[in-house]
């Protein structure tokens, strides 16, 4: 490994580190959203756009309160933030 894989190892495990400490911060405030889906079903909704989040989202993180979608732009934010 080169110093430019080592740096961009380096990146990535804070970026992970930042992500997991803003979810762990969200968890208690911010509990999934469940309605009544079309069929009945409990449906569990995005808490940005209100739009149901995805079976397959929520089998790889069980816990998720934002779909993929809003996750990505809500990781941009607070790395933005960060930046500041």
């Amino acid at each position: 490994m080169d110093a430019a894989d080592i740096a961009e190892d380096r990146i990535e495990q804070e970026l992970e580190l930042n992500r997991r400490a803003a979810l762990d911060m969200m968890k208690p405030d911010m509990p999934q959203v469940v309605v009544a889906g079309e069929d009945g079903a409990p449906t569990i909704i995005c808490y940005d756009c209100e739009a149901p989040i995805p079976q397959g989202r929520l089998d790889a993180y069980p816990t998720a309160i934002r779909c993929m979608d809003c996750q990505v732009e809500h990781e941009r934010y607070l790395a933005a933030e960060a930046r500041r």
